[in-house]
């Protein structure tokens, strides 16, 4: 037990308040539920890919702070801006020139936008992300698809601006009831 203290002390001298771990254990959670219900309830492959590419930009790269409520805010915004950047992505992705234009142009707005609020810069990255994925994709996909896919994701990422903290939900978890439930259902082999 002396290797276990001794990791649980190393670590929270690394990350004090352990942002990092809350991070990861809620990007661990909510990117393979919002991957499995693509994936296995909805059965579209594109789907799934912008579900899972918009649930790791929203909880890993926005790193939003404040109130809960200004929090909830940021993440609308967001979501509202991968609703825009969606649909131009997919429409430049049929002509590669156009494509590195607008990704030029897209990138240098949305990193200047950072000059105009604090959380326009905590979710620049994100923002960016969401308009990579459409442009450098074939045009075969539905853009429906992606926008219901990110939007799914940006509803189930939500639960990072509420004041649940991590711990708790970590503790209230029957991890043999859990595994059971995902065993029965099919998702883990």
């Amino acid at each position: 037990m002396d290797w276990l203290r001794g990791l649980v002390s190393r670590l929270r001298k690394a990350d004090p308040g352990l942002l990092g771990l809350k991070t990861a254990t809620r990007a661990a959670i909510c990117i393979p539920a919002v991957f499995a219900f693509t994936h296995q309830v909805i059965g579209n492959a594109q789907m799934s890919l912008f579900g899972a590419f918009g649930s790791f930009a929203i909880l890993v790269f926005a790193d939003f702070g404040g109130t809960p409520r200004a929090r909830l805010s940021a993440f609308l915004v967001l979501a509202a801006v991968g609703a825009i950047f969606i649909p131009l992505g997919t429409l430049c992705a049929k002509n590669p020139w156009l494509a590195g234009a607008s990704m030029g142009v897209v990138a240098f707005a949305v990193l200047f936008s950072g000059l105009i609020n604090g959380y326009f810069a905590a979710g620049a990255t994100a923002a960016m992300l969401t308009y990579i994925l459409p442009v450098s994709m074939p045009v075969s996909a539905s853009v429906i698809d992606m926008c219901f896919s990110r939007s799914f994701a940006s509803m189930r990422s939500f639960s990072r601006s509420s004041s649940c903290s991590c711990s708790r939900l970590i503790r209230s978890i029957d991890v043999r009831r859990a595994f059971s439930s995902a065993k029965s259902i099919g998702f883990v082999i």
